[in-house]
């Protein structure tokens, strides 16, 4: 292995650009509380399993007229990589998104804490919902299925070339799925708000002296995570319906880029 690998080391190199520029992007090896030495290591054991099938079926070229052409084919091979990444990534910000939906509503919009994996402030309910999902995708072994991903990625796209007439509808479909799956995921929950919220202001109508805005901040929060709690059951359900979704949303979006 050792030997093929000093012999055909830019097909090598390309395989690892790509795979490392879909773990720069991609959930649950993206995040910045892993080194990038862990980083690179990890991209390096996922090449050693890559790289065989790669040379065996002659995927990428062996030898480059310059350098330059060299360097534009790291380029490529890194943006298919990233586009991977980009896609899981979009799938991801569904439980972000839906939870913004929601924990303003609940009341807890003015509260944001710090997310340790990406080094970014987030809504309370919106880190929940993200650690919840990692937990669900690690348990479904999503992290294996986007390697071999990116395995049948060479096969698909082993270049990248990107034709104007596909693509975009390629991209309007995808936001537009994970718009729609979002609403979806977060409606049972924006319902029982809503029907709080005029309760609420039924109540401030029929007695003026009740004190609507004091009272309104627990029931608010206490609907919803009670709302929550009994929706767990539906999202250990829906969520790995979503990642599903997400691998076959990959698959139909690497034939757009051929």
């Amino acid at each position: 292995m050792i030997e093929l690998i000093i012999a055909h080391w830019t097909v090598f190199l390309l395989v690892l650009v790509r795979i490392l520029g879909m773990f720069s992007v991609a959930p649950f090896w993206s995040g910045e509380g892993a080194p990038g030495q862990v980083k690179v290591a990890m991209a390096s054991a996922a090449t050693l399993g890559v790289f065989p099938m790669v040379y065996a079926k002659g995927l990428l070229p062996h030898a480059f007229a310059t350098s330059f052409e060299f360097a534009f084919e790291l380029i490529g091979q890194a943006a298919v990589g990233m586009i991977l990444g980009f896609i899981a990534l979009m799938f991801f910000t569904i439980f972000d998104a839906s939870a913004r939906f929601y924990d303003t509503q609940m009341g807890l919009g003015i509260i944001n804490v710090l997310d340790p994996f990406n080094a970014i402030e987030a809504s309370l309910m919106a880190q929940f919902q993200s650690f919840l999902a990692l937990l669900i995708f690690i348990a479904v072994d999503g992290p294996s299925f986007l390697l071999i991903a990116v395995q049948k990625s060479f096969i698909l796209v082993p270049h990248l070339e990107l034709h104007s007439g596909a693509l975009p509808r390629a991209v309007f479909s995808l936001c537009s799925r994970i718009f729609y799956v979002s609403i979806i995921f977060v409606m049972p929950i924006l319902g029982v708000l809503f029907v709080t919220h005029v309760i609420l202001g039924i109540l401030s109508k029929a007695s003026p002296q009740l004190n609507v805005m004091v009272l309104g901040f627990p029931v608010n929060i206490a609907a919803g995570f009670f709302t929550l709690i009994l929706l767990l059951d539906y999202f250990e359900n829906l969520v790995p319906e979503i990642f599903a979704t997400m691998f076959t949303e990959i698959d139909l979006f690497m034939t757009h880029l051929l």
